[in-house]
């Protein structure tokens, strides 16, 4: 599968979620942490909950939805996105972070801020950087959260992995998140 190099394509997908999700208010249902189901690619794997579906929007993005999503209502989603662009213009991890978020969210006219620092962590077997955001795309739209974690493979692709809920349901669906995190497989 051919895979584009644009560094914050996920902000795309993640806009769209939350205009979709908040025009429709929020749903206070939890999530499964039953990973029954996995995604694989020749990239990467994960396992996720039988009742969330995936989409590819573009070449190299996946978008997984929580029931909530699909039936148009608030609720978590998850972004895969694999990128070469945004590692080859930073010295380091953080640095990549901090160029993919002024590219994306922290851009001048979207309306999110950081609410964490950028932390150093582990994906799968690989060193990576994290860091929380929140906001919403629009004054007066559901407040959202999103934890967003960056790595780069053996293959110096980046992934992009970014979780994204609405606060008000952060604390349900975070172990759902976790739980899928903790299931990633890079495979390249």
């Amino acid at each position: 599968m051919p895979y584009p190099k644009h560094p914050y394509s996920w902000f795309v997908v993640l806009s769209l979620m939350i205009l979709l999700t908040t025009a429709c208010g929020a749903s206070t249902e939890s999530s499964s942490t039953n990973l029954d189901r996995t995604f694989e690619s020749n990239a990467f794997s994960f396992d996720y909950p039988s009742d969330w579906q995936y989409q590819i929007p573009q070449m190299n993005m996946l978008f997984l939805a929580s029931p909530q999503v699909l039936v148009q209502e608030a609720g978590a989603t998850m972004t895969v996105q694999r990128s070469i662009g945004v590692t080859t213009q930073a010295e380091s991890l953080a640095d990549a972070m901090s160029f993919y978020l002024e590219r994306g969210p922290l851009r001048s006219d979207r309306a999110w801020e950081m609410t964490s620092e950028i932390e150093a962590t582990t994906l799968d077997t690989y060193d990576a950087v994290r860091v929380t955001v929140e906001g919403a795309e629009q004054i007066g739209t559901q407040e959202m959260r999103s934890y967003i974690i960056l790595l780069q493979a053996d293959s110096r692709y980046t992934f992009i992995f970014t979780s994204t809920a609405p606060i008000d349901q952060w604390d349900a669906v975070e172990p759902t998140f976790d739980a899928i995190l903790a299931s990633v497989d890079i495979l390249e």
